[in-house]
């Protein structure tokens, strides 16, 4: 058992030296350091990630990165439950980005309420990050976006997700 634990932690190793290799690591800097070890110490004995337990301190991070900390409150609803790591560490690079795209920009000078929504419909999870801030530009479209969060939030999406 000792010989997955250890696979496992070499997999995320080489996933963080690939995001450094690529500049993909700044973006993300302290973030991605907390995403990564928090993933790494929710592994159970089934190699499995309690994922409400790491989107909770998700959530946490986000607001205490915030300015208008004091201001704005997320909302959760849903449950995702034990996830398998090589879909956990995507999945938590894709909320966090989302989430620090919507305090950053949607909800910099307005708005006061970030949601984080999970579904499941036939064995298929539904994740949603919504916020009452300013909204998309007018003509938005993720697929030619220059933002490179959401660059890597849609190669890890499609890829990895397969969403």
């Amino acid at each position: 058992m000792t010989w997955i634990r250890e696979k496992i932690g070499f997999g995320i190793i080489r996933a963080c030296s690939a995001l450094q290799a690529t500049g993909v690591w700044l973006a993300y800097g302290k973030a991605g350091l907390v995403i990564m070890t928090e993933i790494l110490q929710e592994l159970s004995e089934e190699y499995a990630v309690d994922f409400d337990d790491v989107l909770g301190n998700l959530i946490t991070h986000a607001l205490e990165l915030s300015p208008r900390m004091g201001e704005l409150q997320i909302h959760r609803s849903g449950s995702v439950g034990l996830l398998d790591p090589r879909l956990a560490t995507p999945l938590a690079l894709v909320i966090t980005e989302l989430m620090h795209n919507a305090l950053e920009h949607g909800l910099a000078d307005q708005g006061s309420s970030l949601g984080i929504t999970v579904s499941e419909n036939d064995h298929q999870m539904t994740v949603t990050v919504s916020d009452d801030g300013v909204g998309l530009p007018t003509g938005f479209d993720i697929a030619t976006s220059p933002n490179l969060g959401l660059q890597i939030v849609r190669t890890l999406t499609e890829n990895e997700l397969r969403g």
